[in-house]
């Protein structure tokens, strides 16, 4: 019985947490907004800041989606970067994430590593290659679902991976879904 109740309550947690977070989110943002003086606008309506919040959440998608919002977000990057503490933690956060680029990144490609019984595939990372003893191995990192910041590091015959031609955040993303809407892996 306990372990049932325990199965239950855990499960409604997990499932809350998204949706606690929008609305914590969207609270959060609004009050912000309200603070700023908006209630004393002639068109203020209750709900405007969420509206605005919304409106924000938009501008910085369309940033990162456009060249000129890239080059802005490459500005703001270099900006974070040159701050001392603020500036590693931001590094080491895009570097756990899979976004960083050249020689900063962690996770090098992505990956499809199968079992010994050929039965499944799991999603990995390569983080180094490496050749020794005329051995083409690398190490990949197969991260947990949903929770990718824990999982396992391998060494692997290169051969025995199949390259996925996606960038890793996919995978992250891909993990955190719990695979829903990830289609383009299986596609390549």
């Amino acid at each position: 019985m306990t372990k049932h109740l325990t199965r239950c309550i855990l499960a409604g947690s997990i499932a809350i947490l998204p949706i606690a977070g929008l609305i914590f989110a969207i609270h959060y943002l609004e009050a912000k907004f309200a603070g700023l003086g908006i209630r004393n606008w002639n068109y203020y309506f209750p709900g405007l800041g969420i509206v605005l919040a919304i409106f924000v959440v938009y501008l910085i998608g369309l940033m990162t989606t456009t060249i000129a919002g890239k080059l802005l977000i490459n500005k703001f990057d270099q900006l974070i970067h040159r701050m001392p503490l603020l500036g590693n933690f931001y590094k080491s956060t895009k570097q756990i994430l899979g976004y960083s680029e050249g020689e900063d990144k962690i996770f090098k490609k992505a990956v499809l590593v199968r079992d010994e019984g050929n039965s499944f595939s799991e999603l990995g990372l390569i983080t180094n290659e490496e050749s020794q003893n005329d051995k083409n191995e690398i190490i990949v990192f197969i991260p947990n679902a949903p929770n990718p910041s824990s999982g396992r590091l391998i060494v692997i015959e290169k051969s025995k991976v199949q390259m996925l031609d996606i960038h890793p955040n996919e995978v992250f993303k891909t993990l955190l879904s719990v695979g829903k809407g990830q289609s383009q892996i299986f596609e390549k």
